[in-house]
């Protein structure tokens, strides 16, 4: 316990270490090297040098130990005795732009890396991540984690003190340090020159002591890259005689956190997120800095969650070994992709080219096991005939779906059709001789159904697509384009209409890879033109292909206040679709980028006079407001663009308009009368770091050239527009759109009836974010969350037997046991609430 008469000051020794940044990655690990081997040496020869954290980040000790595998020994026996700190984390990610699961299977890396070490540093870790995200309170807590050390997006004069409870949406909380303004670094070099040093610390001290409300203070003594001070256990003797109202110790953040004493209740609670500028810059420009590279990422994310591991919980069904091993090598290539600067697209070229190798390797194995399970699980299934395929559906939400396929057999040209599992007659239509594309009727949630192809005509389609020379409609939609060049949206079922949308937007930015800085007082410019290039209608899809014209220009000045006279003519194609009884408009939009320095987005006016906009963000509905404070004063603009991950979408009582995203990661609700919701589809930009902008009043990195940040070159952007304010149809509209159903030729099989599901749960209004093998034990894992601000009663029906259900914890550890029936088991899960739980299949009696 912190002593009365003294402030205990706890100095943690660390360096941050960004793996890769303004160096590449091995550049970075020769100087790790020599930092830890210098580290054991100074902890060998110095007992009184107590304690060093090795930045929160594993990856670290594999990074070091692949070059160093002779100090092994040495380096297990100072993390066990507790003289060097690792974990919780496997590399410490940018919350935003990765997957909440990718957050969860960084920690579960992180913390089994360090238990094999030994011993893990129980602390939530986040030195300089651009922002958190609302949920990361509830995160900490499912790995039984219960404390918390924060810099950035956090206004000081909302904690008040340095300690604060950090709640997430479901209620629960974790104690969290707030770090001073200069945050994890400053404090370094201290003994080569111990009088500067002692005026470091003793400035330090005059902001956080009178903050502090347990009698305990946290100093950081380190910054990025630097190596261990051998010289510290002597500058903290001297300090202490010089500092007579304070006790320092070197010491780690676990024995902080032990010794701080509060009455919590006295403590500001702090929740939401946390991206203010105010006090901290918070970089959220990052959001749309290297596009490309983002959406590499959702690509990886999508087939390890949407597809690798879901199968592979089926296969494990089937009796199949996991392929444990080739799903934790794609999340390790993966993971090492998400430190901040890196997913962050803020560092030099050569990095970024080196991560688009690593996604390349997780994604080859993520769509080699999907592969190959979903050939196995084929194989299994009875399917009538040589021209069957089975269609597999990796989302909670079952019905029929619009899918292409490859036929084992060719079939001759002309009418075809399709016989469903059930025997019912489905719409087919062919694309190639070896390529049908059919409507998958009845296809169960995270399940398969078998289709037999034969030729001669099918069923009539209840709901007839419509094309004509510049519109297509199905149930739901009419999209047109108007005599200006944009579109116009009608909703067949409520008569609202949408105009205006599909315009598109370029400024100029004379900023960096952090921060869109506009060019001051210039107007944005506008697409000049639109024409419909080509409508195709068939009987499962109608396509309308726009090009537009807009004229930028080349680049900005070389005084950097202007852009230049010359204009790039581009041309941008745009693919709308429908598709039969899909609430749901899907959009495809490829260009070529010739310009440097510039932002282009995508218009879509939406008419819904409202002040917040909702956005699906990492195991929440989040709120947000569309206006921005002034922000005058502050250390860097407030950010009027947001994050976006799944959807987002604005509602009245009446309407509402939903975006979903299918790679886009930033948006904007523009504060004007027709409430415009803007997708940034390229920022190009041609340096790491400048000091001369405008939105932000210092450099946030070194400043070097990175041409390859322009962006230039052919760009491919998706996402889909639907405009229901329910928030199960939001769910299931996102979920089809992210995840389409994939279908395979069909050998005929006998071990699996024609239609199997292996999970569905209810209410709809639950998310599903996960379904995948166990870590440690042959169990199927089933990730959900409650969206809602109330608690439901959710209910999981298996398709199989159930032996046992279980609650787990997010490092998937038993913390309960469920009632089962027969194939059911119902659960409770409270507003906002995440809930893991583990099945076991019964085993089956023999007499």
């Amino acid at each position: 316990m912190c002593a009365n008469s003294k402030v205990d000051v706890f100095f943690v020794s660390h360096t941050h270490w960004d793996r890769e940044w303004h160096r590449p990655f091995q550049v970075f690990r020769l100087q790790l090297v020599r930092l830890i081997d210098r580290l054991i040496r100074i902890m060998g020869s110095d007992s009184a040098f107590r304690h060093f954290y090795l930045d929160g980040q594993t990856v670290l000790l594999e990074d070091y130990l692949e070059m160093r595998p002779e100090q092994e020994d040495d380096l297990r026996r100072l993390i066990r005795t507790g003289r060097i700190a690792v974990g919780p984390w496997y590399v410490l990610p940018d919350e935003f732009l990765v997957s909440g699961e990718s957050l969860i299977r960084d920690l579960q890396f992180g913390i089994r890396i360090a238990a094999r070490f030994g011993r893990m540093a129980q602390v939530g870790y986040f030195p300089d991540q651009f922002g958190h995200i609302s949920q990361m309170p509830q995160i900490l807590r499912g790995f039984g984690i219960e404390t918390a050390v924060v810099w950035r997006g956090l206004e000081y004069e909302r904690t008040i003190h340095n300690e604060f409870i950090w709640r997430g949406p479901d209620g629960s909380g974790v104690l969290g340090v707030h770090l001073p303004p200069r945050g994890y670094g400053g404090l370094i070099e201290l003994s080569t020159d111990p009088a500067r040093g002692r005026e470091q610390v003793g400035h330090a001290l005059e902001f956080l002591v009178p903050r502090a409300t347990s009698g305990c203070v946290l100093l950081m003594n380190g910054d990025d890259h630097v190596f261990p001070d051998p010289g510290i256990p002597e500058f903290i003797t001297a300090a202490n005689q010089q500092f007579a109202s304070v006790h320092i110790v070197q010491g780690s953040l676990e024995e902080f956190f032990a010794a701080v004493r509060v009455d919590r209740s006295q403590l500001t609670v702090i929740a939401g997120e946390l991206n203010s500028p105010k006090d901290t810059r918070v970089l959220q420009s990052v959001y749309s800095s290297r596009m490309p590279i983002k959406r590499m990422n959702r690509g990886c994310e999508d087939e390890l969650v949407g597809w690798a591991e879901p199968t592979s919980a089926f296969m494990a069904l089937l009796g199949y070994l996991p392929p444990h091993g080739e799903l934790r090598t794609a999340w390790k290539w993966l993971l090492r992709n998400h430190p901040h600067d890196s997913i962050g697209g803020c560092s030099i070229d050569a990095v970024h080219r080196e991560m688009k190798t690593r996604f390349a390797w997780s994604e080859q194995i993520a769509r080699g096991v999907s592969a190959d399970n979903l050939a196995t699980i084929a194989a299994a299934v009875e399917a009538p005939g040589d021209t069957g395929v089975i269609a597999f559906n990796p989302t909670n939400f079952p019905g029929a779906q619009v899918v292409e396929a490859d036929l084992p057999t060719p079939l001759p040209a002309g009418p075809v059709h399709g016989v469903g599992p059930n025997g019912e007659e489905v719409p087919v239509e062919l694309i190639s001789p070896h390529r049908v594309r059919l409507i998958a009727a009845d296809l169960p949630a995270f399940g398969y159904a078998a289709y037999q192809i034969a030729p001669g005509g099918g069923p009539m389609i209840a709901d007839k697509l419509v094309g004509d020379e510049n519109a297509i409609e199905n149930t739901y939609y009419r999209v047109e384009m108007a005599a200006d060049g944009t579109i116009t949206i009608r909703d067949k079922e409520t008569g609202e209409v949408y105009p205006g949308g599909l315009r598109f937007e370029d400024r100029g930015d004379r900023g960096d890879e952090y921060t869109f800085d506009p060019i001051p007082g210039e107007a944005p410019i506008l697409s000049i033109s639109s024409a419909v290039a080509d409508v195709a209608v068939t009987p499962l899809q109608a396509v309308l292909v726009m090009r537009s014209t807009i004229e930028i220009p080349a680049e900005i000045s070389a005084d950097r206040d202007s852009r230049s006279p010359t204009r790039i003519q581009h041309e941008i194609e745009t693919a709308i679709s429908l598709h039969p009884s899909t609430r749901r408009i899907d959009f495809r939009i490829r260009f070529v980028n010739r310009a440097k320095d510039h932002r282009l987005r995508a218009l879509f006016p939406t008419g819904i006079h409202a002040d917040v906009n909702r956005a699906e963000e990492h195991f929440d509905l989040v709120e947000r407001p569309i206006r921005v404070p002034d922000g005058s004063g502050w250390s860097e603009a407030p950010y009027p663009t947001k994050h976006l991950d799944r959807f987002v979408y604005l509602a009245d009582e009446d309407r509402g308009f939903a975006v979903l995203s299918g790679g886009v990661t930033e948006y904007e609700v523009i504060d004007d009368q027709a409430r415009t919701l803007a997708l940034t589809l390229v920022r190009s930009v041609g340096w790491l770091a400048r000091r001369d902008l405008v939105r932000r009043v210092d450099r946030a990195g070194p400043s070097i050239a990175t041409p390859e940040a322009q962006c230039l070159g052919p760009h491919e952007t998706a996402f889909a527009i639907t405009t229901t304010i329910d928030l199960p149809e939001l769910l299931r509209q996102s979920a089809l759109f992210s995840f389409p159903a994939r279908a395979v030729p069909a050998p005929s099989g006998r071990k699996l009836p024609p239609q199997g599901s292996l999970i569905e749960v209810s209410p709809k209004s639950l998310a599903v974010t996960a379904v995948k093998p166990g870590e440690d034990a042959e169990i199927i894992v089933v990730r959900v969350v409650n969206l809602a601000p109330i608690p439901a009663q959710g209910r999981l029906q298996a398709g199989f037997p159930l032996g046992r259900a279980v609650r787990l914890n997010l490092n998937e550890e038993i913390v309960g046991v469920l009632a089962t029936d027969g194939d059911k088991v119902e659960f409770p899960i409270a507003g906002k609430e995440i809930v893991t739980i583990g099945l076991s299949r019964k085993e089956e009696q023999h007499g």
